[in-house]
Order: C-alpha cells, then sequence, then structure tokens
C-alpha cells in the first residue's frame, strides 16, 4: 500500500481545492471541484526543476480591508446601541485579522514543477514560506532518487531556483540610526494625541484642545515627510497603505476641526449680541460625535501601526538570504 506524505497546506477556493502529497516515487497533485477529483503524478526522477519567482503583494486588497476596518471602528465610535457597536467591532476585527494573515505570511510566490515534458504550476505554493517548507521534505526525496539535485543561487538558472531581492540603490537602503523608528513616533504621536482630544472632549478639559491642536501639526508634519520620502524610510507595502489613510484621516480631522472653531466663534458672537450665555464645544452634541471619532481613529490607527511594524520588524532586520 502506498505511503503518502503531506507536502502542502490545502489551497481552498469557490471552485474547489489543490494539495500536493509525497510519495516513495512521485509527487501527487489533487485538485478536488467538490463534485469530482483530479490527480496529477510527477515522477522524482522526472523532475528537472523547481522553479519559483516573486509575485506582487495584493496592495489593493490591503486597502480595502484597512479603510474597511477603519471605517466600521469610526461607526463602532458613533453607534448608538450596544449591539450596532458589537455588531460593526466584530466586522472590524475580522477585517483586520484577514489583513494582519495576509502580511504574516510573507512574500508571495509562483512556483512551477518542470519536467521534461511539462511545466506544471504548482497551486498551493504561494509564499516563499510555502516553497522553503516544499524543499525542505522534496529535496532530500529528489536526492534519493536522482542523487545530488542542484541547488542554484542565481534567478537565472532554471534547477532549484531561489528568489532574488530586488536591486536597491545605495541611496535608498532604507532608514539608519534614530530614522529607522519615525515610524513608530508618529503611531505613538496619534496615541497621545487620543489621549488630549479625549481629555477635552470626554473629561471637558479646556487644556486638551490646546494640547490636540499642538500635537495635531507634528502628525501633519510626520505623516507628510512619510509620504514624501516613503522609499528612504522603509515605507511599503500595508505600512504605506496605512499612511495613506492617516493622511486621509488627518486632513477630514483638519477640516471637522475649522469647522467646529468656526461654529464656535459664531455661537460665541450670537450670545454676545442676544446677552446670553457662550457656549462651549461640549455643548455642541455633532461637535461632541466628531471629537469621538477623532479619538476612535487615532487609537485604532495607532495602535494598527504599532502592531504591523512589530509583524514585520524581523523581515526588515534579516539580511537577504537564498532560499
Amino acid at each position: 500500500m502506498l505511503q503518502y506524505r503531506k507536502l502542502s497546506r490545502k489551497k481552498r477556493s469557490l471552485l474547489g481545492s489543490t494539495q500536493l502529497w509525497l510519495c516513495d516515487d512521485h509527487v501527487l497533485m489533487v485538485r478536488s471541484s467538490r463534485f469530482a477529483e483530479e490527480y496529477r503524478r510527477f515522477q522524482l526522477a522526472d523532475v528537472q526543476a523547481l522553479v519559483a519567482c516573486e509575485t506582487p503583494p495584493r496592495l489593493a486588497m490591503q486597502i480595502a480591508l484597512m479603510i474597511g476596518a477603519t471605517l466600521m471602528f469610526l461607526g463602532m465610535i458613533s453607534a448608538g446601541n450596544l449591539y450596532g457597536r458589537i455588531f460593526l467591532a466584530f466586522i472590524a476585527l475580522s477585517l483586520l485579522a484577514i489583513a494582519a494573515y495576509e502580511i504574516v505570511r510573507g512574500q508571495r510566490c509562483r512556483c512551477r514543477l518542470l519536467t521534461e515534458v511539462s511545466s506544471e504550476v504548482l497551486d498551493p505554493i504561494t509564499r516563499t514560506s510555502d516553497y522553503r517548507r516544499l524543499l525542505s521534505v522534496l529535496m532530500p526525496a529528489l536526492e534519493a532518487v536522482q542523487g545530488q539535485f542542484p541547488i542554484e543561487q542565481n534567478s537565472e538558472a532554471i534547477a532549484g531556483l531561489t528568489l532574488r531581492p530586488a536591486y536597491v540603490k545605495p541611496d535608498e537602503q532604507g532608514p539608519t540610526g534614530a530614522s529607522k523608528y519615525l515610524q513608530h513616533a508618529l503611531y505613538g504621536i496619534l496615541l497621545i494625541n487620543a489621549a488630549s482630544f479625549a481629555l477635552g472632549y470626554v473629561w471637558r478639559a479646556e487644556e486638551g484642545f490646546s494640547l490636540a491642536i499642538s500635537i495635531l501639526v507634528a502628525e501633519i508634519f510626520f505623516t507628510a515627510f512619510l509620504l514624501l520620502r516613503s522609499r528612504q524610510f522603509g515605507v511599503e507595502g500595508s505600512l504605506k497603505v496605512l499612511l495613506g489613510v492617516v493622511g486621509v484621516l488627518l486632513a477630514l480631522d483638519l477640516v471637522s476641526g475649522l469647522w467646529q472653531a468656526g461654529y464656535l466663534i459664531y455661537s460665541i458672537a450670537e450670545a454676545g449680541r442676544t446677552n446670553s450665555t457662550p457656549p462651549k464645544l461640549w455643548d455642541l452634541p455633532w461637535a461632541m460625535v466628531a471629537g469621538k471619532i477623532s479619538i476612535g481613529w487615532r487609537v485604532f490607527v495607532g495602535a494598527t501601526g504599532l502592531i504591523l511594524l512589530w509583524m514585520t520588524r524581523e523581515a526588515k532586520e534579516a539580511p537577504p538570504s537564498p532560499l
């Protein structure tokens, strides 16, 4: 009886699933369409190469997930009842979990198995981490059948092709020294300013508004600087998407703040003409809602940014090495 060893996770789709298995003398690819199964066998003696190449990240999906999670979180802040807040929070956390899973799995790639007469795309191998696991299991089996199986260390060879890192110009080597923590500083400032806004909008202390306006200038400066020098400071992928979201939200926050200030000045002037008590900002219900939204998105984006930086720290610190 043939004994099979699992080579890959099961890749699922709307139409079915695909998975790789290893036997003593062949690789078996099983495609399931829920109603039928298709089997492809590749004899180990016939395998000539495993070829992998990097593919672009799913930036469009990451943008949609980040924006969707942010909108759901803002909706949770302004929801009028507990059940609505729980529902929107669940959706926001689900979208954020999908985005985090996409990031944690790492660089995307496409892998092919080459024989003398065919070139088959290995659908379950979609990440470089999958490719490394495939090599760790498949290479001993290939060497047992064919002898020493060559692994070339450049991207021009065919046999055992490894992934070559993208060329980096000398002036684009990324941040060094304290500049490596510029992104950390931005997301930390967002969290600090959330506390300042809370001091004004929640605890109704006028000092909080003054402090928040001062920190808002720093937020805008840091965000604009990182967006303009994103390549120099290593802002890429999901972090660049998140930084763009911060820029949009800061612009909306600035417009909202100017509107609140203008309306408050107008209300104070009207109170002076009618000899009534001048209103405070917390006397304007819509302004309080806008303020709580400002607090909410800063906490959400600040925490998300620090988590993403923590998850990507090892990939940025480790030197590129062949698979």
